[in-house]
């Protein structure tokens, strides 16, 4: 295990406030989607506190799929919701 969590960025932010919302509109207890997800109910609670490391691209996943929805058409969802200096910057190119 890595000695220091990874951090997180404007973008993980940005999903795991989605993926809160999601879940509000689901009405999924954290318990409920451990057991759907196969992610540690210790480990969600981190996610939607953004506490611990960052989340992986197989928890996103997960997630996405447990609430219906695509993860290619998630991401470039909130990728156009990504308000950073660093696409600002990219888009300026």
């Amino acid at each position: 295990m890595a000695k220091t969590p990874r951090a997180w960025s404007p973008l993980d932010k940005t999903a795991f406030a989605k993926l809160a919302e999601l879940r509000a509109s689901h009405d999924f207890s954290l318990r409920a989607l451990s057991e759907r997800t196969g992610i540690s109910k210790t480990r969600l609670t981190a996610l939607f506190h953004f506490e611990m490391g960052s989340p992986t691209l197989n928890e996103v996943t997960r997630l996405c799929r447990t609430f219906g929805i695509r993860p290619s058409e998630f991401l470039h969802a909130i990728e156009n919701e990504d308000d950073t200096p660093e696409k600002r910057t990219k888009e300026e190119r």
